[in-house]
């Protein structure tokens, strides 16, 4: 997938493995310091550029402007249940880079 690298936009590597291991990553967002579950990574309808789509438990479901997202990091915790409403093919993400896959629970009610 082609996704524009951006200098202030967080290594998109690094995203990737968060989103395949089920890693939570911290981040700053517009100031705020953040912990977010990932799951998706990809152009976003909304901005038309890189977006991150994860779940914050205050927030519930965001679409975070990579452009915007400051000092990523991974970190050893894991979310061990994909969230009962989690769509890998969500509506917000025009192109999928990469998107979490279902655990905890059956694929089959992801449809």
């Amino acid at each position: 997938m082609d996704i524009p690298h951006y200098s202030t936009q967080p290594d998109s590597e690094e995203i990737r493995r968060a989103i395949r291991e089920h890693r939570l990553v911290e981040f700053y967002y517009i100031g705020e310091l953040l912990t977010v579950e990932p799951y998706i990574h990809g152009m976003g309808k909304r901005y038309q550029a890189p977006v991150l789509l994860a779940w914050d438990a205050t927030n519930g479901w965001k679409e975070y402007s990579c452009m915007r997202i400051r000092r990523l990091q991974v970190l050893d915790d894991r979310y061990e249940k994909s969230r009962e409403d989690y769509d890998p093919k969500d509506p917000r993400i025009k192109k999928v880079d990469v998107a979490a896959k279902v655990i905890g629970r059956r694929a089959a009610a992801v449809q």
